[in-house]
C-alpha cells in the first residue's frame, strides 16, 4: 500500500507542475494582450490629436488667405509622414 502512494506522488507532482505552468502562460498573454491594447489605444488617441492638429492649423492658414504656406506645409509634412500618408486631398467648399 505504501508503495502505491509513493508511485502517485510523482504523478501529483508532475500534473501540479504542469497545471502552474499553464497557468503562468495564460497570465502571462493576457498581460501581452493587455498591452498590446493599451498600445493600440495610444497610437489611436495620437492619430486623433494629429488630425485635430491639422484641421486647426489647416483651417487658420486658409482663413487668412494663406493658400502657398497651406500647400507648403502639407507637401512638407506628406514627406515626413510618407509610410502613413499615401495621399492628402484638399478642397474647398466652393469647388
Amino acid at each position: 500500500m505504501n508503495g502505491r502512494l509513493r508511485a502517485k506522488q510523482p504523478i501529483t507532482y508532475w500534473f501540479i507542475l504542469l497545471l502552474v505552468v499553464l497557468v503562468q502562460i495564460v497570465i502571462a498573454w493576457r498581460a501581452v494582450v493587455a498591452d498590446h491594447h493599451f498600445h493600440l489605444a495610444e497610437i489611436e488617441s495620437n492619430a486623433e490629436k494629429n488630425i485635430q492638429f491639422l484641421n486647426h492649423v489647416l483651417r487658420e492658414k486658409l482663413q487668412n488667405r494663406e493658400y502657398a504656406a497651406t500647400d507648403t506645409f502639407l507637401r512638407q509634412w506628406s514627406v515626413s509622414h510618407s509610410p502613413q500618408v499615401v495621399e492628402i486631398s484638399l478642397t474647398t467648399a466652393n469647388g
